[in-house]
């Protein structure tokens, strides 16, 4: 998966839905790309499972950090951690009887420690930091009194908790879980159309919060100021939050109730300073690029065309159709824009050039629909399933053939699928590590 800042606890099999929910999207292009190990891919060879995770039924992942997978029991009332490169056991702790865990977030990136959100009865709960080497605990910050709060994301060494009222009102804190310091608080009125009881967070990228459910709200990250660059009835069930390598951030969504906005989506750049730079109405494609590609570009796309913008001031700089590809995804790399895309019997492929739009080269895989891609320095990792798995009535997007694209020439070299690793199960990267997720929510290591 690949995973973003902090989000909130990640189910395996909510990433799986989420996927093919994406799949199903007309205009959702998902941008698949993960750094991995380009040594893994450097020569193409058959892929095998190294060990199979220990922890069953720990299905929830919390944390891939410093060598190991922390996740949360179903019954939410124990963590356990696996070694990610011997796949044994490492530790295991489990919450006295009166406690559970409503959720645990990820540390940031590079983090050594997670958070839980732990609870005594219906009313008390304490925020619970461990480290992720032994489990250890290292603080925890009794909360007052209250309603189930949302615990949101990590960022830096703080927390974002949500908690939203009866009536659609709530408030959103980023607080530290060490000493319970508050950052700031942010109060927010009920929206108006009717809510659900529930606040979700939709994305915390580009120092952004973007909240969906009974709290909609886009917050600025650092101080909770509001940004209202964007219309009301724009809901954040769907967004886009795409940071730009100068420091601004594209923000784009869609209506999903009734008014002025149905059907219809609309999105801002705005700098640094959350000043508006220019509004657009097409969906961004999530393409970051890398150190050597074109920097100043925002990809927008219809679903049918993609076209390029200058991320400063919005200027055009070149369009084509894309339509013909049933185009899924995209990966930015070394200056190029690598676009894959299916009808259902064969996956496509074509590299362009990010500054002017002209096609390099395109390739084909044949027997093969419904791609995923992981990125691998200049190698991608392309997973398909065939027309018999995705015939099946359970099928839920997982994959059962696997091949890989050099990046310089578009050669494609198919690759046997693991043994051992059952069709319909989904490649994935935690912490630049490849593992596999069967139906069952097994996590395998490949290598």
């Amino acid at each position: 998966m690949a995973v973003g800042v902090g989000l909130a606890l990640v189910t395996v099999s909510a990433v799986s839905a989420r996927i093919a929910e994406d799949q199903g999207r007309a205009q959702a292009l998902v941008n698949r790309m993960a750094s991995i190990d380009g040594a893994l891919l450097s020569a193409p060879t058959a892929l095998s499972v190294l060990w199979r995770a220990p922890t069953s039924p720990f299905q929830n992942m919390v944390a891939a950090t410093g060598g190991m997978l922390v996740q949360l029991s179903d019954d939410r009332t124990s963590v356990a951690a696996t070694d990610a490169d011997s796949g044994t056991l490492a530790w295991r702790h489990s919450l006295p009887a009166e406690e559970h865990y409503p959720e645990c977030v990820a540390p940031p990136p590079g983090g050594t420690a997670f958070t839980c959100l732990i609870g005594h009865g219906e009313s008390a709960f304490a925020l619970v930091t461990d480290a992720v080497s032994d489990g250890t605990e290292l603080s925890r910050v009794e909360l007052p009194d209250t309603t189930l709060p949302t615990l949101l994301a990590t960022h830096d060494a703080d927390v974002l908790l949500a908690q939203a009222a009866p009536d659609g009102s709530g408030t959103v804190t980023r607080r530290s879980p060490v000493d319970g310091t508050v950052r700031w608080t942010r109060s927010l009125p009920r929206p108006g159309s009717p809510p659900a009881d529930t606040a979700l967070v939709s994305a915390v990228q580009g120092g952004v919060v973007w909240l969906s459910g009974s709290l909609r709200a886009i917050l600025d990250l650092a101080t909770g100021a509001p940004i209202d660059q964007l219309p009301a009835w724009v809901d954040g069930q769907y967004p886009d939050v795409l940071p730009l390598p100068d420091g601004a951030t594209a923000l784009w969504g869609m209506s999903v109730d009734p008014g002025p906005g149905v059907g219809n989506g609309t999105g801002v750049v705005i700098d640094r300073t959350r000043a508006t730079r220019f509004t657009f109405t097409d969906q961004p494609l999530a393409c970051r690029p890398d150190g050597g590609s074109e920097g100043d570009t925002l990809l927008l796309s219809t679903g049918i065309s993609l076209r390029a913008v200058d991320a400063r001031t919005g200027a055009p700089r070149w369009q084509i159709e894309v339509g013909q590809l049933g185009m899924s995804g995209a990966v930015c790399y070394g200056g190029s824009l690598d676009l894959v895309g299916s009808d259902g019997t064969q996956v496509t492929l074509e590299q362009h050039d990010l500054r002017t739009g002209d096609r390099t080269w395109s390739t084909t895989w044949a027997g093969v629909g419904q791609p995923q891609q992981l990125l691998a320095g200049g190698v991608l990792l392309l997973t398909g399933a065939s027309a018999a798995l995705a015939s099946t009535p359970d099928y839920r997007g997982g994959a059962d053939h696997l091949a890989t694209v050099d990046l310089s020439d578009g050669s494609l070299h198919e690759l046997p699928w693991p043994d051992g690793l059952p069709a319909g199960a989904f490649l994935t990267v935690l912490d630049h590590r490849l593992y596999g997720v069967t139906t069952d929510q097994t996590v395998v290591r490949l290598g």
